[in-house]
Formats: C-alpha cells, structure tokens, sequence
C-alpha cells in the first residue's frame, strides 16, 4: 500500500494485487466532491442494489407488494442511484479504481452527536464482480482507516464471504437493529488512541 497525492492533492492509496497475472494497481480515493463521480457512483449503487434485491428474491425475503420504479429498484432506493450527492449528503464515499475506472465503493456515514454515542456506519460496500479478489478488503481497511469511532454495519446472512472478511477486521456480531429477518448487525471498536 502506497500513499500518494495526485496533482489536485487527493490522496490515494494504491494498493498492489499480487494474486493478478497483470499486476495492476486498485487506487482508493474519495470521490470528488465537484460531482465529476456521479455518473460512477451512481452505476456502483445501482449494480449493489440489482444484486442485493436479486438475492432477496432468491432468498425470499422482501415484499412484493413494495412499490418499484420502472427500474426495478423499490422506490426508496431511487435517490442513491439517481442523485448519490442528496441521498448521501452528510456521508463520505470511498471509490477505488482500476486502470481509471471506478470498480468498487464504499460508503461513511457518521451518526451521533459528536460524544460517546458517535459511530460510523458502513454502507453499500460493493465491488464489480470482475475485479473482485482483494479490492473489498482494500476498501474496507481504507474506510477503517478514516474512522475514529466505532463502526457498525449490516449484511445478509447469505453473503458468507463478507461476513468472514468482517469478523477477520474485528466485527462482531450486535442485536439487530432492523426488523428484516436476515440482516445480520456487526459493530468494531473504537481505534486504540495511540498516545
């Protein structure tokens, strides 16, 4: 892992995957807050939320009856995709990328006041499925890296492999804190302070 400032002084972290026969580098940076990632993140959300109400499906959860746009995504979900910028607002968005392309994202979403109650939650962590193999976990420890408080975040239970890279991170599993059967809650500790 390489830190770097780019020529506009964002910060990327590069990261080397070992495994890949091409070698190429997966940058992470946080997306641009002059809109120039729109268009990116909101194709990221959108294959996150295709997948995820897929798997919902398959796994029999979800209602039915739930009104959906002529996209297919339940209506609530329609401002992440169209207009990322609004719906996530008071959030950080984490993006990495291959050879130019946004491939995976992460969201930061900090709650509380500011006091002991103060924790940050993970949301839509999603990798293009062709360039996954190290770059989630990049991610993910990127987005630990920013975060001084506890982290939270939910996930499937299907979703196996995540729930592992979790827990290797030092997630644990909290009570839920959603009425949906199958959401698993995991929380992390604060960071040590280092002094």
């Amino acid at each position: 892992m390489t830190p770097r400032l780019s020529p506009g002084g964002v910060r990327f972290l590069h990261y080397r995957r070992s495994h890949d026969p091409l070698n190429e580098s997966i940058s992470i940076r946080f997306a641009a807050e002059n809109g120039s990632d729109t268009s990116a993140i909101g194709a990221l959300l959108r294959a996150y939320l295709e997948q995820t109400e897929r798997e919902k499906h398959a796994h029999g959860i979800g209602d039915a009856r739930e009104h959906r746009s002529d996209t297919g995504l339940p209506q609530k979900y329609l401002p992440e995709v169209t207009d990322p910028a609004a719906a996530f607002a008071n959030a950080r968005i984490l993006l990495a990328q291959r050879a130019g392309a946004a491939v995976g994202i992460v969201i930061l979403h900090q709650r509380g006041a500011g006091d002991a109650s103060t924790e940050t939650e993970i949301k839509r962590l999603w990798v293009d499925p062709r360039f996954r193999g190290g770059t989630g976990r990049a991610l993910l420890e990127r987005a630990l890296a920013e975060v001084t408080d506890p982290a939270v975040l939910s996930v499937w239970e299907w979703r196996e492999g995540a729930l592992a890279l979790y827990r290797t991170l030092g997630f644990e599993t909290i009570p839920s804190r959603d009425a949906r059967a199958g959401l698993i809650w995991l929380r992390r500790p604060a960071p040590e302070d280092p002094r």
